[in-house]
């Protein structure tokens, strides 16, 4: 209570009144007139008067609220007492309650009660009325309007002369008492007034009307807040030690205390639907176990701001609600509160302990119990804190507001409008017209993502636009926080210049602003302490004058003796910012300083080194890294970290990011040192020497020391396993965790049977522990989904020999269990771990990728993306990896869709932009998902850029080899760490995309030392032969695909499933490579390795790799084929074709995508037939049902996809050849009609193409029109064709082979449509005579070549000759035939 702000009231009866505002008075209500109606109010120590007007007056009939408001209009001259005057008169009044039973609460009223009435000794004519103070008690909870002040001290004797007899007899010596403010004893929180003397026998029994009840009047509230512009809420008395004040932070002296949350300057908006997300949290179940939820963000996200409008809330329905001080006293009040409760917990991360503290006093509570705990990011202290708790802990990730351009600007104007409201008072610049300004500035340009914005950066926007109108210095690199320090700044001089500090300590304001914000001081001993650190030692002597600075510089909120700036991020920018520039500042505050101040330091600087690379800054960012792990190197010995620092901070550091990776390992490292150096061997001990190693091992797998987190997995798991044994509570999901963790590290070091005997272990501990009802019930679920994840890439990572396909095919059903899993969790946790979810579709996607179901894997992939895009978007420096491996998966998937390649592309540049830095940093982490992005985008950049797809797989080779041999440092790059497995970019069928299973879209393949890595890069060096053979490079082709064979017989692992198909494909590439160049005995040794290694693959799961079998079999029939080795061509094929037959047929099922078993079938049917063909009339009769089959599969295929109608058209042609050869004509001629009307349509897009197959099918339709009898139709097919192929023949890019082919041809074609028709056969005389000149140059120039087409012209122009009566000719024809020999 503020003596200076009680008051005489006098009305329609005399009384007491409070000042709640500057000019608004609360009294009692049969004291004054109606509203509107005027009241005199006194102000005792200057006896000033003033007519108030009564603004709200309720008397209720059974005395519950009687109570009055006052306001003094501002036109009327009115002395505000000191203690409402300037900053403290923007201080709003704090309403309190009881909540608790039981036991009496001691207050004090002051008022003028009767009493107190006397005459005035100097001057007896007048009579005066002194205050008095009445200390008493009141029962918390005494039934509804019986609501008492009781006091066992004796009455005073009152003088009632002067009254007439009726008024005398209502009077009593606390008459005049009514409308004075009750209080708490020494405390400010406003409980009711005193409305009636209940006259007791003995002693003081005095009414009062509740705060709580006021509060509950619209009308009451809605005068307080046109007057005060704060929403008055109700705090609990009997917990005011324990919570920090309700009421917005009004005393803003600085520019940055305009941003506080709890200054709540700038409107509230936004967020409804995760603030109503947590109101149904509140007040559902409500007889259950206290509730814990997680509310985590970056700084500036707005999650303080969203508590507090919870609490508002939750007050206005009844609830005590409050935000816990740092260093809460006795908790044990927390047992008797009445009502339900609602806790905030701020910086959760850095007080995990004292959540379980609380958590066990407030179960105890018969109501509802929330605790929310505000936190910058998930981590370990979550798992303290279920260890802690007995109810379920609840979690919720803020996400960027990601306003829209038009809300954008709607949310800046809002804040600029507010802010300009308070800027005069701040600033001192009443000149300005801000709120002018307001309505003007500019809205600034969005920096970076949209989704990195935060609601704080827009508001530091708004501000800085603002305060241009005040000049300061600026530089040209400034960030708005550092703009926003240069107003502080001068703040800090001004209040230094305040308290008569000179000029002497100006260079050490800041760094003790800095030292404030690192470290909390609890009292004045450890300010001054604290100060003095910082100085150099002529400034010590000053060291308690800064300390008293600091207090009145930024005033605490809690129980600290300084609070930091605000808001937290400009703090944490200003103090990074000293750190980087005095190397000496941050040895000198954590030499001496005790744990709970080194604790806050360590975590302050490494959230400021996030925000720093998340907006940009990596040299700032690395440099307080720097900064902080040469600290934890340089512990002074006398002062030496403790386990209860380390495992705290530890706790806070966020479980993935890129930045803090070393910084964490090196806090891991000591901590595991201290713990392991520990004397004391108990249960408790041992446990936490468990944790330590298992942290140790999560830190080593983050940098990819893959050996070192082996090795610590191992001994954690030993511990646990221990533990376990002994019965500590807790410990089997702790052991679960650490099996899982090592099969996490055994698979990245490459041993493979011990990590998937190891996480089988761990998945069925989990599936026990699930089914088990227990507090820890959300973590192993969590722990389940992760290991179900973890054993679907292991069993693909094993080798055939180790390993049942049946193992391999349960990844399918363990991922998607896991997904269904992890739905579940995301739908009653959402943000339990926001890469739980992420992780899970992208493992399904890989698996759905490895069983031929691309539409599944892609929908998977797309909504990964989406996952990962919002979350990199909101945290850089923790998901930028994510999301480039959701990327590459996503970009696979679309090829495999065959979607536009550059889509694909598209996806694939922008992932290699995002990995490329991170590679520069830790190329065994994502050195391997780099490598194969490269990879993957030479693929598509072979068709139209092939010098660029060299480029992309020889920097692929160049990390993959420096991996492989373990010499980071070739590639200027550091560290190991995860790979991502995505298919590799060439086949050797020449489809365009890899045997599904061969590799994962984002499984981790690893490159751990001892050359595992050597199969990955084996195959980016097939990856250049691939290029090599596309150009015609064969001898370069070969010595690639040679060496590739070389580093797979070297890998020092047996082959998984994978590599061994990736091997088969190379040596089937290296097959056809040796053929080109003519070396068919090595040709055929290679092709056999392939087609062995394939049946193997093919005995171990026909399921996945029956097309790869099948697709070697059609290879090596082409090889066959170059060498008209038929019989070895049909061989081949018919092994072929029931295994393309079983794939068509699994086609027509429902599980699976596409028409790639269809097409298979139709090329082999195709092929096989066509080889037949070769065997003229001795077996062309086998060759038509073949080619009948592969033409109804194509006329399907066409009607599906257009792009089948060019093979349709081959099969065509091929078919009418195969009915004209066995003599069924007239079949052959529509199967010829259609090749015609399809070359024809072919011919609008690819004439080049097309131009020579379309005068071959004109020729054929010809031939067997005539062959049929249809003379006429033949003959004017027959002038078509003649046409075409003339028009073909003087092209110059034809070959003379091929245009006396075309020429042999036509003559052909115009004989047989024109017999009995001379003028028409002779036509066919100058094709024929042209087609031999041309071959006879050809066999004169080479007589070694094939002289075949020479002797079939020859004897076609005899023919010829001979049909048209040229009966000499045709001799001279037949003697030149003579001469070729056969």
């Amino acid at each position: 209570m503020q003596e200076q702000q009680v008051v005489k009231v006098r009305g329609t009866g005399f009384g007491s009144g409070y000042l709640i505002a500057p000019r608004l008075v609360l009294t009692a209500a049969h004291l004054v007139p109606e509203v509107s109606g005027e009241a005199e109010v006194v102000l005792p120590e200057t006896s000033a008067r003033v007519a108030a007007v009564v603004r709200w007056r309720r008397l209720d009939a059974d005395h519950v609220v009687d109570a009055a408001l006052l306001e003094i209009p501002a036109g009327r001259d009115w002395p505000v007492p000191p203690s409402l005057r300037g900053a403290y008169g923007r201080r709003p009044q704090r309403w309190g309650r009881c909540v608790t039973g039981g036991t009496e609460l001691s207050v004090v009223a002051t008022g003028f009660p009767r009493q107190q009435r006397a005459r005035d000794e100097r001057n007896p004519e007048v009579v005066v009325r002194d205050r008095e103070e009445l200390k008493g008690r009141i029962r918390p909870h005494g039934g509804a309007g019986n609501f008492e002040i009781l006091d066992d001290m004796g009455l005073l004797a009152f003088d009632t002369t002067e009254l007439d007899a009726a008024t005398a007899a209502g009077t009593t010596a606390w008459s005049g008492m009514s409308g004075a403010a009750v209080f708490p004893e020494k405390e400010d929180l406003l409980l009711g007034l005193v409305t009636e003397d209940r006259r007791p026998g003995q002693g003081t029994r005095l009414r009062y009307t509740r705060s709580e009840d006021l509060l509950a009047c619209d009308a009451f509230r809605a005068v307080v807040h046109e007057v005060t512009s704060v929403e008055p809420q109700c705090e609990p008395v009997e917990l005011a030690h324990l919570l920090e004040p309700a009421p917005p932070q009004r005393a803003v002296a600085s520019p940055s205390m305009l941003l506080r949350a709890d200054a709540e300057v700038v409107s509230f908006h936004g967020r409804q639907d995760t603030l109503d997300d947590l109101t149904r949290w509140c007040l559902t179940d409500p007889d259950g176990l206290p509730a814990v939820c997680v509310l985590t963000a970056p700084g500036g996200q707005g999650k303080t701001r969203l508590a507090r409008r919870l609490m508002a809330q939750l007050r206005g329905r009844g609830w005590v609600a409050g935000q816990v001080v740092r260093e809460p006293g006795d908790l044990r009040v927390l047992r008797t509160v009445q009502h339900p409760l609602l806790l905030v917990v701020d910086y959760a991360e850095t007080r995990p302990e004292l959540v379980g503290r609380l958590e066990e006093h407030a179960r105890h509570i018969r109501h509802p119990v929330r605790l929310l705990l505000l936190a910058r990011s998930a981590g370990s202290w979550q798992d303290t804190v279920r260890a802690r708790v007995t109810g379920s802990v609840h979690t919720i990730r803020l996400h960027a507001l990601s306003p829209d351009a038009g809300e954008r600007e709607r949310a800046f104007r809002t804040a600029a409008r507010d802010l300009a409201r308070r800027l005069a008072e701040v600033t001192g610049r009443a000149d300005i017209d801000w709120s002018r300004i307001a309505e003007t500035v500019p809205a600034p340009r969005r920096r970076g993502a949209t989704g990195a914005e935060t609601a704080l950066t827009l508001q530091m926007e708004a501000l800085l636009a603002l305060l241009r109108q005040v000049p300061v210095d600026r530089s040209g690199d400034d960030t708005p926080e550092d703009q926003l320090l240069r107003h502080e700044h001068r703040y800090w001089q001004d209040t230094a210049r305040g308290i008569g500090l000179g000029p002497r300590v100006d260079r050490v304001l800041a760094p003790a602003v800095a030292a404030a914000a690192l470290c909390p001081a609890q009292d004045e001993d450890e300010a001054c302490r604290t100060v003095t650190r910082l100085l150099p030692e002529p400034l010590r002597e000053v060291a308690g004058d800064l300390a008293f600075w600091l207090c009145e510089l930024y005033p605490p909120s809690d129980d600290r003796y300084w609070g930091p700036l605000e808001p937290d991020r400009v703090a944490e920018h200003h103090a990074s910012a000293l750190i980087r520039q005095d190397a000496g500042l941050l040895r000198r505050l954590f030499g001496g300083a005790p744990d709970h101040q080194r604790a806050h330091t360590l975590t302050v600087l490494a959230r400021a080194a996030v925000a720093h690379a998340n907006d940009g800054h990596a040299d700032r960012a690395q440099a307080v890294v720097g900064r902080l792990r040469e600290t934890l190197r340089t512990v002074p010995a006398e002062a030496p970290l403790t386990v209860g620092l380390l495992r705290g901070h530890a706790d806070t550091l966020p479980e993935q990011s890129h930045l803090l990776r070393e910084y964490a390992l090196d806090v891991a490292r000591e901590l595991d040192r201290l713990c392991d150096g520990a004397p004391e061997d108990s249960p408790r001990a041992r446990r936490d020497r468990a944790w330590a190693r298992h942290h140790l091992a999560l830190r080593h797998l983050a940098v990819g020391n893959w050996e070192e987190a082996r090795r610590a997995a191992e001994d954690a798991v030993a511990l646990c396993e221990r533990a376990a044994a002994d019965g500590a509570t807790g410990t089997r999901t702790e052991w679960a965790d650490a099996l899982l963790v090592l099969s996490e590290a055994c698979l990245k070091a490459g041993h493979l049977t011990q990590a998937h005997r190891t996480g089988e272990r761990a998945l069925g501990l989990y599936r026990g522990l699930v089914e088990e009802d227990g507090p820890e019930q959300e973590r192993r679920e969590h722990g389940l989904v992760r290991a179900l994840v973890n054993q679907s890439y292991v069993v693909w990572q094993l080798d055939p020999d180790s390993v049942s396909f049946d193992q391999v095919g349960r990844s399918d059903e363990h991922t998607e269990e896991a997904v269904r899993r992890a739905r579940e969790l995301a739908d009653r946790h959402p943000d339990l771990d926001p890469l739980l979810l992420h992780k899970t579709l992208v493992a399904r996607g890989t698996n759905l990728w490895r069983f031929r179901r691309g539409t599944e894997a892609l929908t998977m992939s797309e909504e990964a993306v989406d996952n990962a895009r919002r979350l990199a978007a909101e945290n850089p420096d923790a998901y930028t990896a994510d999301l480039a491996r959701a990327l590459m998966g996503l970009a696979v998937d679309y090829n495999a869709a065959s979607r536009p390649r550059g889509e694909a592309m598209a996806l694939e540049r922008e992932a290699i932009a995002l990995l490329e830095p991170l590679a520069r940093d830790l190329p065994g982490v994502h050195g391997p998902n780099l490598a194969q992005l490269l990879l993957n985008v030479s693929h598509d950049q072979r068709a139209d850029d092939p010098e660029g797809a060299r480029a992309s797989i020889e920097k692929a080779i160049t990390i993959r080899r420096s991996l492989a041999d373990g010499t980071a440092e070739a590639v200027g790059v550091r560290g190991t760490g995860e790979g991502g497995g995505l298919p590799e970019s060439a086949p050797p069928s020449g489809t365009g995309l890899p045997e599904p299973g061969s590799t994962g879209t984002g499984a981790p393949e690893g490159v751990p030392a001892g050359g595992v890595g050597v199969p990955e890069l084996a195959r980016a060096v097939s990856a250049l032969g691939y290029l090599e053979a596309d150009a015609g490079n064969d001898l370069e082709a070969v010595e690639h695909f040679e060496e590739a064979l070389r580093l797979y017989a070297l890998a020092p692992l047996p082959l998984s499933a994978s590599a061994l198909h990736a091997r088969s494909g190379t040596a089937s590439a290296l097959a056809l490579a040796y053929d080109a160049l003519d070396r068919p005995a090595r040709a055929q040794a290679v092709l056999t390795q392939a087609l062995d290694i394939r049946h193997r693959l093919f005995e171990y799961a026909p399921s996945l790799y029956t097309q790869g079998y099948a697709a070697t079999l059609h290879d090596g029939s082409d090889l066959y084929r170059r060498h008209a080795r038929h019989a070895a061509v049909r061989v081949l094929l018919r092994q072929a074709l029931p295994h393309y037959r079983r794939l068509a047929r699994e086609d027509a099922g429902d599980d699976r995508d596409g028409a790639e078993g269809r097409e298979g079938l139709a090329f082999c049917l195709h092929d096989l037939g066509t080889s037949y063909l070769a065997g003229w009339g001795l077996t062309a009769p086998r060759a038509v049902p073949l080619l009948r089959e592969a033409y109804e599969l194509r006329r399907d295929l066409a009607a599906e996809d257009a792009r089948h109608e060019v093979f349709l058209a081959d099969t065509c042609g091929q078919l009418a050849r195969a009915l004209t050869l066995t003599s069924r004509f007239r079949e052959a001629v529509p199967v010829a009609g259609h090749e015609v009307r399809l070359r024809e349509k072919l011919l609008v897009t690819d004439r080049a193409g097309q131009e020579k197959a379309h005068c071959f099918a004109l020729l054929r339709l010809a031939e067997s029109r005539a062959a049929a009898g249809y003379a006429s139709a033949a003959w004017r097919t027959a002038l078509a064709a003649e046409r075409a192929c003339r028009a073909l023949t003087d092209h110059p890019g034809l070959s003379p082979a091929q245009r006396a082919g075309l020429l042999h041809g036509l003559a052909r074609a115009l004989h047989l449509c024109g017999r009995g028709h001379w003028h028409r056969a002779v036509r066919a005389v100058e094709p024929a005579r042209r087609a031999v000149d041309i071959r006879r140059d050809l066999w004169d120039r080479d007589r070694s070549s094939d002289d075949s087409g020479l002797r079939w012209s020859l004897r076609l122009l005899t023919t010829i000759l001979d049909s048209i009566g040229r009966h000499d000719e045709a001799r001279a024809a037949v003697l030149a035939q003579r001469s070729v020999p056969s």
